[in-house]
């Protein structure tokens, strides 16, 4: 989960299940102390619930939709649905660099949708959110190398649900393939997650 109060409604749902089930979490130390990952009290509050999919603005789970508009004006930053490029499916914690990406950039054509629940897969919400940006290619985006993380997981499943919603097919981006998780090395790690990032918004 990316956000807080998904941790905790995921949490709370574990426990209040009417049978023992198994719950794998993958979270990063790093996302404990990240700046932007954190939630307001409302998205924890009576009515709010665990998001297996979260999209930009989603008014109930996007911790970020606070930078969603600008400031001064309201205007919104990103382009009418219709009008989107490009749509980036995530998990994880890529999501926080990604969207500084995009900020910093000022790219407003890009959307980017969060799945945070990996097993069961939610065909239907990958399917709804890539269907509302009609025109816009899809591609996975991972931090880790091709052959680790979600994308051999991923990548079938989404394009089931993408051949539901659209006919479209998905592509990687991320790290080529690798016989380390890690490259033992910052200055090639932060080159990478470069690399990543551009040509996620290329």
């Amino acid at each position: 989960p990316t956000t807080p109060a998904n941790l905790f409604h995921a949490l709370r749902r574990q426990l209040n299940r009417p049978r023992p089930k198994p719950l794998i979490l993958a979270a990063p130390k790093w996302m404990h102390a990240h700046s932007h990952a954190t939630s307001s009290l409302a998205d924890l509050g009576a009515g709010t619930h665990f998001r297996r999919v979260i999209e930009d603005g989603d008014p109930g789970a996007d911790n970020t939709r606070h930078r969603a508009t600008h400031p001064g004006t309201g205007e919104a930053f990103s382009v009418p649905p219709a009008s989107v490029r490009r749509v980036l499916l995530c998990s994880g914690p890529i999501y926080y660099h990604l969207s500084a990406s995009r900020r910093a950039r000022r790219v407003r054509d890009v959307a980017i949708v969060r799945v945070e629940q990996l097993s069961p897969f939610p065909h239907d919400l990958v399917a709804a959110a890539v269907g509302r940006y009609p025109a816009a290619e899809v591609a996975w985006v991972q931090d880790e190398p091709k052959n680790f993380g979600a994308w051999r997981f991923a990548q079938p499943r989404v394009n089931t649900a993408l051949r539901e919603a659209s006919g479209r097919e998905l592509t990687y981006i991320g790290r080529p393939p690798s016989g380390t998780t890690a490259t033992a090395s910052m200055a090639i790690h932060r080159a990478e997650l470069r690399g990543i990032l551009d040509a996620a918004f290329a």
